[in-house]
């Protein structure tokens, strides 16, 4: 069966860029991704979406103690708050700091955004040895990693539970003696 659907034809050289610009976001479709508690996502598989979120407890929903303060500069969260904000595109960069075993505070002192977006290897890897010269030069350490999700909510995906595991594994060390806390900020619209 056959039925007769109207087409409006519109001359696109008449269409204004505003005009262009308005009906593109109303044909984006917002995605809607519901956080899931930790305890419901069960074993691990490589059959998951990376892209599920998690959603945080806060260690008194859980009758615990917070193990460590984190302070953060105002000027280290402008600087990840501008960065974020730049663009519609995930970003993601470091953040730089100090470790007081004795207070335990983890004071966040700098921000280090990635200039670089894409799949090289070669060019990621030159960016991560140019923000830790910075971070000698200021004489900090890397205490953490921030990165954006410009079009949903700061819960963080599998995929960054994942990295944020690494990193922590990555700055454990050989032993406990060393140990510095890192820690994974997201920043949302």
């Amino acid at each position: 069966m056959f039925t007769n659907i109207k087409v409006d034809t519109v001359d696109v050289a008449s269409e204004t860029n505003d005009e262009r610009i308005e009906k593109q976001q109303i044909n984006q479709v917002a995605i809607v991704r519901v956080p899931v508690k930790h305890t419901n996502l069960g074993i691990r598989s490589h059959a998951m979406d990376m892209s599920t979120m998690v959603e945080l407890t806060s260690f008194s929903t859980l009758g615990k103690i917070q193990p460590f303060l984190v302070t953060i500069s105002t000027t280290a969260a402008l600087i990840v708050d501008l960065h974020c904000h730049l663009t519609d595109k995930e970003v993601c960069g470091y953040l730089g700091g100090h470790w007081d075993i004795n207070a335990h505070n983890l004071a966040i002192t700098s921000a280090f955004p990635c200039r670089y977006a894409g799949k090289d290897k070669t060019a990621a890897g030159m960016v991560e040895a140019e923000i830790a010269r910075a971070m000698e030069w200021q004489r900090v350490t890397l205490v953490g990693w921030y990165h954006s999700h410009p079009r949903s909510h700061a819960s963080p995906s599998l995929r960054d539970v994942d990295y944020q595991l690494d990193y922590q594994i990555k700055m454990k060390g050989p032993s406990d003696n060393g140990y510095t806390p890192c820690v994974g900020l997201i920043c949302c619209e």
